[in-house]
Order: structure tokens, then C-alpha cells, then sequence
């Protein structure tokens, strides 16, 4: 951005705006192929892009000079296309490139949150739709060779010109930053439910009473027509869970 259009407040938030909008159209194409034929005729797909656009977290984080809008698309395209993959009886070759080399380009973007957050999310879902066994069918030869191509050149060359860069990346910014108060930005373990809230105004009024009651009849959330609840639930709760564990 700063090569095209010099250096600029406006070039500088260029590429937040970009992919703020490009999670927008990726709610969109989600709710839109989520939906069921026949029902809603395509609004489903609409009204997640339009409540995801209003939300003041996606306002403000689309136009804060910071990679937090660059993590948050890339996590979402991972899981997008996992699920993509899974209705594919895992047999999408594309599908399988974008849910791993996401996660390799979210890694080298913010580390191990890049590549954690996706399965974890992929973990709970499938664990608690008893399918865990469907693992064995991601294509394990190709899939972390797409990961790994997307992020050692990038890491080993960033360490060759800074030493000290590994240290840094994983025990400074990862490890010591999750479990100790070294970034000086602790906070009650309860920090994120006020902030969620008012993030997501006033969707997260919905959202909260939504929620209650897909939990209310939490067994029928394994049954097949509610799949895509689940799968939305467990990447909400994996989310919110991390990081309210974090330090």
C-alpha cells in the first residue's frame, strides 16, 4: 500500500479497510451457502454480511493500523474453508489449500494464535459432534506441506537477519505474553463478556438470547440439520474462551 500509494494515513489503513470487507462478503458467501435451498431465498447470507458490517468491532478494527483485522480474516477464510472441505466428504483439493495455507499466512501475521484458534475451533466441533474420526480424512500429506511452505521461508528468513527473532516470537509474544501479566494488560477472567457485548451492539443482544436457546436444547445440536449451529458455536466459544484464559 505504501509502494502504490506513497505514505499516508490513508494508505496505511488501506489494507485493514480491504479485508474488513473482504470478512463481510466471507459472512455473506457462509450464510448464503449455509442456507437450505428453497428457504429464505438468499437472505440469510445477506443479513449476516449487513449485522457483521454494523457491529462497531468492525468499524473500528477495520480502519486501526494494527494486523488484528489481517488475523481475523484469515481465521475466518480457515474455518470457512474447512467447512466448505467437510461438505466435500474432504475430497476439495481447494478447500484443503485454503484452510491450511490460511492458517500458515495468519501464523507469520500474529503466530501461533494463527494456526490455534482454527483447530481448536475444528477440535470442538468435531468432538462434540462425534466425528472425530473424520480427521483421518484431511489430506495429511499435502495439507502440512501447504502450511509449512506458506510459513518457514518467510520465518527462516526473518531469523537469519534477527537472531533473536524465535525467542521473541514464541517465548516473549506467545507463551509469556498468554500465561504471565508481562504485557501488563491483565484483567478479571470475565473482561471479554462486557467488551463482547458492547463490540456487537446491538446484535449482541440477539446473540445472547440466540445462544440460550440452541444451549437449552444443547443435545439436539449433534443431530445433522443443526450442524451448522454447532459449528458456529463452538468457533464463537473457542474464541471468546482463549483469550478470556489468557493473560
Amino acid at each position: 500500500s505504501f509502494t502504490l500509494f506513497g505514505s499516508s494515513e490513508w494508505s496505511a489503513r488501506l489494507p485493514g479497510a480491504l479485508l474488513g470487507l473482504a470478512t463481510v462478503l466471507l459472512a455473506w458467501l457462509w450464510g448464503r451457502r449455509a442456507e437450505e435451498k428453497g428457504k429464505g431465498n438468499g437472505r440469510r447470507g445477506v443479513t449476516a454480511a449487513l449485522i457483521l458490517a454494523s457491529t462497531p468491532f468492525m468499524m473500528v478494527f477495520s480502519r486501526i493500523v494494527i494486523f488484528d483485522m489481517t488475523l481475523h480474516f484469515l481465521v475466518s477464510l480457515s474455518l470457512i474453508s474447512f467447512w466448505f472441505l467437510q461438505r466435500s466428504a474432504f475430497r476439495s483439493l481447494r478447500h484443503t489449500l485454503l484452510f491450511f495455507g490460511s492458517m500458515g499466512i495468519a501464523t507469520i501475521t500474529k503466530g501461533p494464535v494463527g494456526f490455534l484458534l482454527p483447530w481448536l475451533t475444528v477440535l470442538a466441533y468435531l468432538g462434540f459432534s462425534g466425528r472425530l474420526s473424520e480427521l483421518k480424512r484431511l489430506r495429511w500429506a499435502v495439507g502440512p506441506a501447504i502450511f509449512m511452505a506458506a510459513t518457514l521461508p518467510w520465518f527462516l528468513a526473518v531469523s537469519w537477519e534477527n537472531p533473536d527473532f524465535p525467542r521473541y516470537a514464541f517465548w516473549n509474544e506467545s507463551l509469556m505474553r498468554f500465561t504471565t501479566g508481562s504485557a501488563r494488560r491483565s484483567g478479571p477472567l470475565y473482561y471479554y463478556l462486557p467488551v463482547f457485548l458492547f463490540g456487537f451492539l446491538p446484535w449482541s443482544l440477539f446473540l445472547v438470547t440466540g445462544y440460550a436457546g440452541r444451549l437449552r436444547a444443547w443435545r439436539k445440536l449433534r443431530d445433522e440439520e443443526n450442524r451448522n449451529a454447532l459449528f458456529l458455536l463452538c468457533w464463537t466459544a473457542v474464541v471468546f474462551v482463549f483469550f478470556s484464559i489468557s493473560r
